[in-house]
């Protein structure tokens, strides 16, 4: 099964890091599923439900995320979106991509950005039909051919699973929570503002009384913690 766009759910897991875990999980169990029909997803994914136009929301943690994808059966290709529906972003076309300029491999973080406008855009188009058949046999062909070519460079240059949450990135959290600056985290934690500054900016390794602190002051769990250190 091809997914795309792996970076729909990064960017999601930056602002909900416990989504990281459930989503690790499901991308497995698609990524390995064989899903020629809704009953294939439905044997994998019993919460799944179909909402139309090729359309299915899957339960995250529970019910307390849901990710909603866009399945196209016939070619095996889910495209993924966190609450933000992917079909809705820009419609534009990169012409350069299409017909006799086809890349036959990503080069840069450009390219990958136009050719995904591209697939956006394909979508779009299937979802103002009422799902993939929509699309012409070229479209479709197309299609399958730029999902191909995006895959391989969010799997071999972008490295984009496993989703990962740093310690870092669930005190920022927090701090985003609370509404509080690392000027009142310091205090809270007694430390200097500055150690607090070039921790979370990644420039100085968190110490015990900084990992003490995050877990008796901000709550964060101490098997989470002791699993990043």
């Amino acid at each position: 099964m091809v997914i795309i766009a792996k970076s729909t759910l990064s960017d999601f897991v930056k602002l909900h890091p416990d989504a990281a875990d459930p989503l690790n999980h499901w991308y497995q169990l698609t990524r390995n599923s064989s899903c020629g029909m809704f009953a294939n997803v439905k044997d994998s994914f019993n919460s799944v439900d179909a909402v139309g136009n090729d359309r299915f929301v899957f339960n995250i943690k529970g019910n307390y995320h849901r990710l909603v994808a866009m399945i196209h059966f016939s070619r095996g290709l889910f495209t993924s979106g966190l609450w933000v529906r992917i079909w809705n972003m820009t419609r534009s076309i990169v012409r350069k991509f299409k017909h006799n300029v086809m890349l036959d491999k990503i080069r840069n973080d450009g390219q990958y950005k136009q050719l995904m406008k591209l697939i956006e855009n394909y979508i779009q188009k299937a979802t103002e039909l009422g799902g993939f058949h929509g699309l012409s046999e070229n479209e479709s062909e197309e299609l399958h051919k730029l999902t191909l070519l995006a895959e391989d460079y969010e799997d071999n240059v972008l490295n984009v699973m496993p989703l990962t949450v740093t310690i870092n990135v669930i005190v920022q959290q927090k701090i985003n929570e609370l509404n509080i600056t690392q000027g009142k985290l310091a205090e809270m934690f007694g430390m200097g503002q500055a150690k607090i500054s070039q921790i979370l900016n990644g420039k100085r390794e968190p110490d015990v009384p900084f990992l003490k602190a995050i877990h008796q002051k901000l709550g964060i769990d101490g098997n989470f913690i002791l699993d990043r250190v």
